[in-house]
């Protein structure tokens, strides 16, 4: 076992960190976007929509530990009966990119939700940073794409967020 990964933890979201992680992960979000289309205002990541998250009966929320720092979150969504879970929420400081902390706690997941069939998860066309990441680090397949010629039924209507140009990807574990 080489030196980062005796330092990567997963640690169980407390309520005492919940606000603290939503704000990281909104300014990760924003700071993802600013990048490919220059610096926004208005929040790409609302609250509520992490709240909502966090809120669902299947949800499971991790701050990423590594080097005894708090460096990213996940928010999961697992479905014990199915086997098919989801990544809702996967952030990285951008401090912390390219070090490989991301595809260790990747891994981590992995070795807590061992009974899992089929994890799944959504990204935007233009981030090629977490294409690269699940598709090259973690071995997930592309296997749709939502447009304005095949519509993402799956998310309710929100005027905040357009799904369209989305991947999804899937990692088979059978």
């Amino acid at each position: 076992m080489n030196n980062i990964e005796q330092n990567i933890q997963l640690e169980p979201l407390r309520q005492e960190h919940k606000e603290q992680f939503i704000k990281d992960m909104q300014i990760s979000f924003q700071k993802t976007v600013a990048e490919e289309f220059g610096n926004r205002d208005e929040l790409v990541l609302s609250e509520k929509d992490v709240i909502h998250s966090l809120r669902d009966d299947k949800s499971q929320a991790f701050r990423i530990i590594y080097n005894n720092k708090w460096v990213g979150g996940l928010v999961l969504s697992i479905d014990e009966k199915s086997g098919c879970n989801s990544i809702e929420f996967f952030y990285i400081n951008p401090v912390t990119h390219s070090q490989g902390v991301g595809a260790l706690a990747w891994q981590e997941v992995e070795k807590l939700f061992p009974n899992t069939k089929v994890w799944k998860t959504y990204t935007p066309y233009f981030e090629k940073r977490n294409i690269h990441f699940y598709v090259n680090k973690c071995g997930f397949q592309i296997v749709e794409f939502f447009n304005s010629f095949h519509k993402e039924t799956h998310f309710p209507e929100n005027e905040e967020v357009e799904m369209e140009d989305f991947f999804r990807f899937e990692k088979r574990m059978e």
